[in-house]
């Protein structure tokens, strides 16, 4: 009953004192399955990245008990879209040492994150992944390569990834 009654409120657009107060809930009666929905439901109602925001959502991430890729994934998209860049390759290293399988989505904000940094050995390390993980042919996966081998100054990698794309883009085109 009281399961139902949360997770229809993180269904909902909350403030940050009622997405506290729902947190304390989840802790208080022990609803630890809800705790991935409430990371994605901070990441969703945040209109404006702030600095207490990531915060707590590294301080959820470090306690939570059960968490999911999707959830993590959107964490990393989250960082890497609020210029924290090295938040998100750190948490894309915690998804991997997790034992977790991450999502084309992790994947390419991770690397998207390793390109503004510049972290290359980890962008590289990534791109083998794409092929263990056989995400090889997807559009946006492919993109962030194409992204990450250009910033980092290897255009022959860039224009190879480019070469290889099955649903080549009218920018890239046009860009390459």
């Amino acid at each position: 009953m009281l399961a139902s009654k949360v997770s229809i409120l993180l269904g909902k657009r909350l403030s940050i004192n009622q997405t506290k107060q729902t947190h304390a809930a989840i802790l208080v009666n022990g609803l630890y399955d809800l705790e991935s929905s409430l990371v994605r439901q901070i990441i969703d109602s945040t209109s404006s990245h702030s600095y207490n925001t990531s915060h707590y959502i590294k301080l959820i991430l470090n306690h939570v008990r059960n968490i999911d890729v999707f959830s993590l994934a959107s964490t990393i998209r989250f960082f890497s879209r609020n210029c924290q860049f090295r938040e998100a390759v750190n948490l894309y290293g915690e998804l991997q040492r997790c034992g977790l399988s991450p999502s084309t989505f992790a994947v390419s904000s991770a690397l998207k994150a390793c390109a503004r940094i510049p972290y290359r050995s980890g962008g590289i390390l990534i791109h083998a992944q794409v092929y263990k993980y056989g995400f090889c042919n997807a559009v946006h996966v492919q993109t962030a390569l194409v992204d990450f081998y250009s910033k980092v100054g290897n255009m022959d990698f860039a224009q190879s990834v480019f070469d290889e794309m099955v649903d080549r883009g009218i920018q890239y085109s046009v860009d390459m």
